[in-house]
């Protein structure tokens, strides 16, 4: 049988800017970026996916201190 992991999972809908999401560089883009890099640096491993103006975010609920690191 496969085991299932479960995840912490932020998503949010930026509604009516989609444009600004994909040429913002230093604003809104760059902080999912960061947040990306932090994960990595953390061996937490995210997975970010963007789709269309909507975003999610998900990191495994084992890794310690990952919801705040969310809610942050």
């Amino acid at each position: 049988m496969r085991k299932l992991n479960s995840y912490y999972i932020l998503y949010f809908d930026v509604l009516e800017y989609r444009n600004k999401i994909f040429s913002d560089e230093k604003g809104f883009l760059y902080a999912i970026k960061e947040l990306f890099r932090r994960s990595t640096e953390k061996n937490w491993n995210a997975i970010i996916r963007t789709f269309s103006d909507n975003i999610m975010v998900c990191i495994e609920d084992s890794y310690k201190g990952a919801l705040k690191f969310l809610c942050h």
